[in-house]
């Protein structure tokens, strides 16, 4: 009796201890699928999708969408929730010129948050722009993700704004020593009269400083201008050892062919950003006497992300990868890699999530800095060859992560 009485006992703690597990996984279990995403995550994209930087915003667009397919296995969901990229254009209908508007960006980032839900924002061809929807982001306390706007300040300016598009800091790295030893030491700089314009001046003369470059004074020009005479006559009157010229969207080839008729190429050298493929038969065959600075071309990099990049944009668009196609797939990896981690839109969350997390995207690593949100990732020096129209990008040299990380910027958090 008692022998039955001890067995009853351990069978009733056995059966205790099985329900209590069962019930411990089925809280699991239960937790588990209440932390998943559930119905539509609506992403806001502000970009150019007209005039003067349209063909920068197209490769937002599309790169964003095929980075978005690579990081959901092509399903476009994280758990069960589908993404929604809403897209809205920063250029006015009014504007004749083309010229992005910050305002227009401002009005757009609201009109996704509050009209449309949009509870993550990626943006923006234009520097300007993205800055004015970085006070968009913090007011609404929204992640917004900068590619591809290149102006230092975007880094550190808040922490909701994060960014996979490379600084103005980064260029000037990766191209000074380059220049300098190439070219000589005696400089001046081209460059147009905005946001980006002004951040890589003041990032390349930093850099040059410290070569103990020799400055021979900076040349801007409006966004608008069709003329630049006057302003290659100041260049061609101090005759420097070289020309760095800071140029974005479709008026760098007007300036490239203008530098080219005015006998530029003849006295001086030039070093640039390497631009689109688009651009390259714009500079003629004196394109082939520039040094570049690269951010990106479809050929140098050997990585799956990239070949997938590639293949996505040349089946889906008919044209190869270019430029800015990249950094936005970069910027689809980070967001998606972040709601995977946390299974939440909460920005506190993501946040966390964000800081320090690198994607392996279609240059290599891709690391946002916890520091100022800043993106470390492998930049290049590059020459074009060829002639007449046909021309390619040769690589020069790859440079590291660490080779091109620019200093800590101050931050506003």
């Amino acid at each position: 009796m008692r022998g039955n009485r001890h067995a009853y006992v351990l069978f009733s703690l056995a059966i205790a201890l099985s329900l209590l597990l069962q019930g411990a996984g089925g809280a699991k279990a239960a937790h588990s699928n209440a932390t998943q995403l559930k119905g539509s995550i609506v992403i806001g994209q502000i970009t150019s999708e007209t005039g003067a930087f349209s063909i920068y915003g197209t490769e937002q667009i599309e790169g964003f969408k095929a980075g978005l397919a690579y990081a959901t296995n092509g399903t476009n969901k994280v758990d069960s929730a589908r993404l929604v990229v809403k897209t809205y254009n920063d250029v006015p209908a009014s504007s004749s010129a083309g010229i992005p508007d910050p305002a227009t960006a401002v009005t757009d980032a609201k009109t996704a948050i509050t009209n449309d839900h949009a509870q993550i924002l990626q943006c923006c061809a234009s520097s300007a722009s993205a800055l004015a929807v970085a006070g968009v982001a913090a007011q609404y306390q929204k992640i917004l993700m900068v590619a591809p706007a290149a102006d230092d300040t975007l880094s550190g300016v808040n922490r909701y704004t994060f960014r996979t598009s490379r600084m103005a800091t980064q260029d000037a790295l990766t191209g000074t020593k380059y220049a300098v030893k190439k070219f000589g030491k005696g400089y001046m700089t081209l460059a147009q009269d905005y946001a980006f314009g002004h951040s890589q001046v003041t990032a390349w003369k930093t850099q040059l400083d410290k070569l103990g470059a020799t400055d021979g004074g900076d040349v801007y020009f409006p966004l608008t201008t069709t003329d630049f005479t006057p302003y290659i006559q100041q260049i061609l009157a101090k005759k420097p050892n070289w020309v760095f010229m800071a140029c974005a969207g479709q008026q760098c080839v007007a300036l490239a062919k203008a530098l080219d008729n005015a006998g530029v190429f003849d006295q001086t050298h030039l070093f640039t950003g390497l631009g689109n493929i688009a651009s390259f038969p714009g500079f003629g065959d004196a394109g082939t006497k520039i040094g570049y600075m690269s951010v990106y071309y479809y050929k140098f990099p050997k990585t799956a992300a990239n070949t997938y990049l590639v293949k996505y944009i040349k089946q889906h668009y008919n044209r190869p990868a270019d430029i800015f196609d990249q950094d936005s797939f970069a910027a689809a990896q980070q967001i998606v890699a972040a709601l995977k981690k946390t299974h939440s839109t909460g920005s506190g969350k993501l946040i966390k999530a964000l800081e320090g997390q690198t994607v392996l995207g279609p240059k290599g690593p891709y690391t946002i800095r916890k520091a100022d949100h800043a993106c470390l990732q492998p930049m290049y020096v590059a020459q074009l060859v060829g002639s007449g129209t046909n021309f390619t990008a040769k690589l020069i040299a790859t440079l590291s992560p660490k080779q091109t990380a620019p200093p800590i910027q101050k931050h506003n958090w």
